[in-house]
């Protein structure tokens, strides 16, 4: 595995707000002035909220994710094997996708482990598609 492969998550949900919520991390609005410095810490402690992360156990760097809405766009920016690949593992239920850059994850190496062997559990919604090799790679 490569520090510039991506891991390709995807997932079917109801609508992209949905998608979004669980692929991308979020805060929640900021208390106001009138909150106490316990609050305001609390807050800082449970912010960003990023579900998928939470989900896999590890670190990753939110700057090397991208998010999108369609297939295409990333079977074109695989290589020819890979672009195989990807059609093989992609259904008609695929309808929202996360990019990771592998070296944007701590303990990249790990967390591969952990999918390919089913030590992570999913919701039935979201599926790990494999790790690839982009076209623009370097």
């Amino acid at each position: 595995m490569d520090r510039k492969d991506w891991l390709i998550f995807s997932g079917n949900f109801e609508s992209e707000e949905l998608a979004r919520d669980y692929f991308i991390p979020y805060w929640e609005p900021e208390p106001d002035e009138n909150a106490t410095d316990e609050e305001y810490y609390a807050w800082e402690s449970r912010n960003p909220i990023w579900k998928l992360e939470k989900q896999l156990g590890k670190a990753i760097d939110p700057c090397f994710t991208e998010f999108h809405g369609d297939f295409y766009s990333i079977y074109q920016a695989l290589t020819p094997v890979d672009q195989i690949k990807f059609m093989g593992r992609v259904s008609d239920v695929n309808r929202y996708f996360l990019i990771i850059q592998f070296d944007a994850i701590e303990n990249g190496e790990d967390l591969i482990s952990d999918l390919s062997s089913d030590k992570i559990s999913l919701p039935d919604n979201v599926k790990y598609l494999g790790a690839y090799r982009p076209l623009t790679y370097g």
